[in-house]
């Protein structure tokens, strides 16, 4: 994936940005699962979040890895995996039982965010984007049929997001973020019919942010619905055939990293960054 357009993060001094979040939260499958927890009942888990991002012009700016794990508990108390997210260029894994994914390994492609405009100082920042998946070739191993074998599977998705931290008193303010996502699945079933999914993601989160200069730290509630259906199902169903909600608290720490940029020379004669040339 390239071709990134221009924006406005291209006019300001190149940038990196790293964020690492924890929280807790609640979760719960319906209308219809047969995976924990049971459809209407919720479940306690928590989770890790983690993303970096590149600000360099004047191509674009773009995620360049991000990360989730989620872990719950169900009714016996013993604590499973619910989700493990890993995305970037060229590979991206996940590993989601609730939602089919016993095993996902992108091989050609991935998940990015295209940053269309925005904003970024000491104070707060800005950015609207566009979250893209394109997968030319990906492994996966679904819950759809009943051999459980790996297969190869093609997946294109796009959407659209905002994103918003400004300081109202002193350096405390408000945080909010939107995102919307939907993609397509085909995979390849051998003699049988394709797997196809449909898939939407939607999340939201709201907060109090502290803005210390590079550093801010935010506490957020946030909220998430994952929605599936699959024009092909073996029994033939139709609808909704499976959905996640969930939402929680979450504690993030985002850093903002100048990268080191040599001096320019002296503008005076002979000199070099104010040291005089050896040969005089």
């Amino acid at each position: 994936m390239s071709g990134y357009l221009p924006v406005a993060f291209a006019a300001m001094q190149p940038f990196l940005v790293h964020e690492l979040g924890a929280g807790g939260q609640l979760m719960a499958m319906s209308p219809r699962s047969d995976v924990a927890p049971a459809p209407g009942t919720a479940q306690l888990g928590g989770d890790i979040v983690w993303r970096h991002e590149s600000h360099y012009g004047p191509f674009g700016d773009r995620s360049i890895g991000e990360g989730r794990l989620t872990l719950m508990i169900d009714d016996e108390g013993v604590t499973r995996l619910s989700r493990l997210q890993v995305s970037g260029l060229p590979f991206t894994l996940r590993i989601r039982p609730q939602l089919g994914d016993a095993f996902d390994l992108t091989l050609l492609g991935g998940s990015v965010d295209q940053v269309w405009a925005g904003a970024d100082t000491p104070g707060g920042y800005w950015r609207t984007y566009t979250p893209v998946t394109l997968t030319a070739l990906g492994l996966s191993n679904t819950d759809f049929d009943p051999d459980r074998k790996v297969k190869a599977y093609v997946q294109a998705g796009i959407g659209l997001g905002m994103e918003v931290s400004v300081s109202l008193l002193g350096p405390v303010g408000l945080y909010a973020r939107a995102e919307g996502e939907a993609r397509s699945l085909n995979r390849h079933q051998g003699n049988a019919e394709n797997q196809v999914r449909h898939e939407t993601l939607g999340e939201a989160s709201a907060g109090v942010v502290l803005n210390l200069g590079d550093t801010s730290v935010r506490a957020v509630a946030w909220g998430e619905l994952v929605t599936q259906w699959e024009t092909r199902d073996a029994d033939r169903a139709s609808g909704v055939d499976r959905q996640l909600q969930a939402a929680g608290v979450r504690l993030v720490v985002r850093i903002r990293e100048r990268p080191h940029q040599e001096r320019p020379p002296s503008p005076r004669d002979g000199t070099v960054d104010g040291v005089a040339d050896a040969g005089e």
